[in-house]
């Protein structure tokens, strides 16, 4: 969808449209920013298990893999034989990289087709010889 946009944006060819804000609609914003800001920074820090851990419980937690799935199957693994004691079993054929693969080559097809509509039409006018 961000891309379709931005397509439409830089294939149109009409003028920009100035919005001019007064210095009271800039204080609100700010004032409104502000606010969600300070918001979401007290949700973040006032979550339990995101505050930091003292040393000795820091030592105590068992460390996992948790990224590493994530990362061997957006490059051509198979996560779900990650765990398999046997290698040929372990080297799966097919991963997460086709469904993306397919999923850019769509977004290039949608831009390309956006930026096809957005351009402006010339119209044609046809001069009758008399």
């Amino acid at each position: 969808l961000v891309l379709l946009i931005f397509g439409v944006m830089l294939t149109s060819q009409q003028q920009f449209v100035e919005m001019k804000t007064m210095a009271g609609d800039w204080v609100l914003g700010l004032m409104a920013g502000g606010a969600l800001l300070s918001f979401l920074l007290w949700a973040a820090f006032s979550v339990p298990a995101w505050q930091p851990l003292d040393r000795a419980a820091a030592e105590a937690v068992d460390v996992q893999p948790t990224a590493t799935p994530i990362g061997v199957a957006l490059t051509n693994g198979r996560v779900d034989q990650l765990d398999q004691p046997d290698d040929t079993l372990r080297a799966g054929m097919s991963s997460y990289l086709l469904p993306f693969e397919i999923v850019s080559v769509h977004l290039l097809v949608v831009l390309i087709g956006a930026a096809y509509l957005a351009r402006a039409k010339r119209r044609s006018s046809t001069v009758a010889a008399g």
